[in-house]
């Protein structure tokens, strides 16, 4: 009666869809009992006492064949005792038995449920294998991932963070969130608060601070942790690092800016110039008249030192734009600096000590001389003004090998570096003081041309420069220069003395009314015969009317009043067609021009009597012809 009971509640508790079977066996272990759920699962056919399909009778007697099909994949592994759990693979399904001891049975008796645990199992090594594919993911991440307590220590902390921080996972896990500057505090505190509302935010921007103390930029993204019950236990962060693309966009603007102002200031440069040749060039021939006039002598000199420094602001305007007129020439960077070192001290000061660092073996660098001495000169200025109370100014010298470093071209550079010891430049200002016109003087005091000239000599030279700031240890300004080829011999330096004068013809291209007299009067007054044309076809015209011309001296930027169009590079070289072993002269306010051949000369303007006389003799001297004529006259 007992045994029937049992099979009416065990024949009932499931079905096959369920996944769920059950049975009851002796003490034994043959089967007594079973569901049809039970023996769709084991892959047999179900009656009571006796299921077909299995792996055939393991003792003879009825009942076996399910515990054959069964239990005897489980070996010696399989007991019967309350409370055992085992998974066996039947029928290309993974089954869960577990066994209790049946109460009341008249003997020793078991009853197992079985459960079809295939898509459990399966589900879990997908979990398995995603949690691994998302753990790769997150060590292989660009971002910075991250994870925060309530309390704000770190528990996650991946290779990226690692990488763009710079503390390791060691370092750093579970201590508190390091990278909160602690003026940045109150606002990281409200954003995880948000966070911890369940909120969340994404692409948030901020700076945050990596080891060492390095400002980083920042794109923020974060998410809130919850428990099971949905609870936020924490915080969830993914951080790029912008800092590089901040870099880079804060250079393209800036070089915007050079542009549009360099625009400008090539636009007025040729004008500009044009009327300091005009004044100095008049100033200069006034001086040669003055004689024993000590009042008109000292009334030029005022006229001609105010003319220089408006030609030097000139040069100012084109030097940070990078359309400076370059004179590059083979220099020795160590003598350059003893040379200049008397005026640096005069404008430093005496409360200022300059210690100079020169590394005696450094090769020579190709650069023009003016515009290396106008780097010093800024950066001088730049530091006495940091350093009012006083300090130390060191000059050094050294060579380096660039590798990659924007925008420098692998190589050999010279480096020339200017460090104060005053209170350093604030880091909120550091990446304004290459800009055009930024000054924190006051009212009067300062252009905010200085560095900017800086920059934009150093760039037009093939170099760079850099600012390292150490905010109350002072400001280090690194400039490289490109070194001179390995067989460059620094050229021995000029000398002006004598004017250098001459009988010559000299052939004077230029539009500009004013500068045309004044530079014929000045090319008169040193000897010179002078024909002038003011464009390009009144030239050729004058060319082909005089037999004897000895030199060509042609604005580069003719315009506006040449009938042709013909610019001053276009005379030259029809000039060059029709008399070959005549020698050509360019000058220009503005730009350097492009030279197609070693016969042409350039010649900056403003122009100066003692630059103009000593340029046209040397022309002049070199020319084959002239040459030729000097060995015939010394041999007669």
């Amino acid at each position: 009666m007992r045994a029937t009971e049992n099979e009416a509640e065990v024949g009932h508790t499931g079905s096959a869809s369920q996944g769920f079977g059950a049975c009851v066996l002796d003490g034994a272990g043959a089967i007594l009992f079973h569901d049809d759920a039970f023996a769709s699962l084991v892959g047999g056919r179900a009656e009571h006492g006796r299921t077909t399909g299995g792996s055939g009778p393991a003792d003879g007697r009825d009942g076996s064949p399910l515990r054959g099909a069964l239990f005897e994949q489980l070996g010696p592994g399989l007991t019967l005792r309350s409370g055992s759990v085992a998974e066996v693979s039947v029928a290309g399904k993974t089954l869960q038995i577990r066994t209790t001891r049946l109460p009341g049975a008249s003997g020793p008796a078991w009853i197992c449920a079985v459960q079809d645990v295939t898509e459990s199992r399966r589900t879990k090594a997908r979990m398995e294998i995603s949690v691994e594919t998302l753990t790769s993911l997150v060590e292989a991440s660009p971002l910075a991932i991250l994870t925060l307590d309530l309390d704000k220590n770190v528990d996650m902390w991946n290779p990226a963070a690692e990488k763009i921080f710079g503390w390791t996972r060691a370092e750093i896990k579970g201590k508190p969130y390091p990278i909160v500057p602690a003026d940045r505090w109150i606002e990281f505190s409200q954003l995880f608060d948000r966070v911890m509302r369940g909120e969340g935010f994404t692409g948030v921007e901020a700076r945050r601070e990596g080891k060492g103390g390095r400002i980083l930029d920042l794109s923020i993204s974060t998410a809130p942790l919850r428990d099971a019950s949905g609870k936020v236990t924490g915080a969830m962060a993914l951080l790029e690092d912008l800092t590089a693309k901040k870099n880079l966009e804060q250079r393209y603007r800036h070089a915007q800016k050079m542009e549009a102002v360099g625009r400008l200031a090539g636009g007025v440069a040729h004008d500009f110039n044009n009327l300091l040749t005009v004044i100095l060039g008049t100033c200069d021939l006034l001086m040669l008249g003055a004689g024993k006039d000590g009042d008109l002598a000292a009334d030029l000199e005022t006229i001609r030192h105010c003319g220089s420094r408006a030609a030097e602001l000139t040069a100012s305007l084109l030097a940070f734009s990078r359309r400076q007129v370059m004179q590059p020439q083979v220099l020795d960077l160590n003598g350059l600096v003893h040379r200049i070192t008397p005026i640096l001290q005069r404008l430093i000061g005496d409360a200022v000590h300059l210690d100079l660092r020169l590394d005696t073996q450094i090769p020579p660098v190709l650069a023009d001389a003016g515009q290396v001495e106008q780097i010093l000169v800024n950066l001088a200025v730049n530091a006495k003004d940091a350093m009012p109370e006083g300090g130390r100014l060191t000059v050094q010298t050294e060579l380096v090998a660039v590798r990659d470093q924007d925008p420098l071209k692998p190589g050999s550079y010279v480096t020339i570096e200017v460090t104060d010891t005053g209170p350093g430049i604030p880091p909120e200002i550091l990446p304004c003081v290459f800009e055009p016109f930024f000054t924190t003087k006051g009212m009067g005091q300062g252009t905010g041309l200085g560095l900017a000239t800086v920059y934009g000599i150093a760039h037009q030279s093939g170099g760079t420069v850099e600012v390292h700031n150490a905010s109350g240890r002072g400001a280090r300004f690194r400039v490289f220069l490109p070194r001179a080829a390995h067989n460059a011999q620094v050229p021995s330096p000029k000398r002006f003395g004598t004017l250098a004068c001459g009988t010559e013809t000299i052939l004077l291209v230029e539009n500009d009314a004013s500068v045309r007299t004044t530079t014929t009067h000045m090319l008169e007054s040193l000897g010179y015969r002078v024909l002038s044309a003011a464009d390009g076809a009144s030239a050729l015209e004058l060319c082909g009317e005089h037999t004897t011309i000895d030199l060509l001296l042609t604005d580069a930027q003719l315009n506006g009043t040449q009938r042709n169009g013909m610019g001053g590079s276009e005379v030259a070289r029809r000039f060059s067609e029709l008399r070959p072993d005549t020698p050509v002269v360019l000058m220009s306010g503005r730009l350097r021009p492009d030279l197609d051949d070693d016969t042409t000369v350039f010649l900056p303007k403003p122009l100066r009597l003692n630059v103009l006389a000593t340029e046209v003799r040397a022309v002049l001297d070199r020319c084959p012809q002239r040459t030729a004529e000097r060995t015939h006259n010394d041999e007669s």
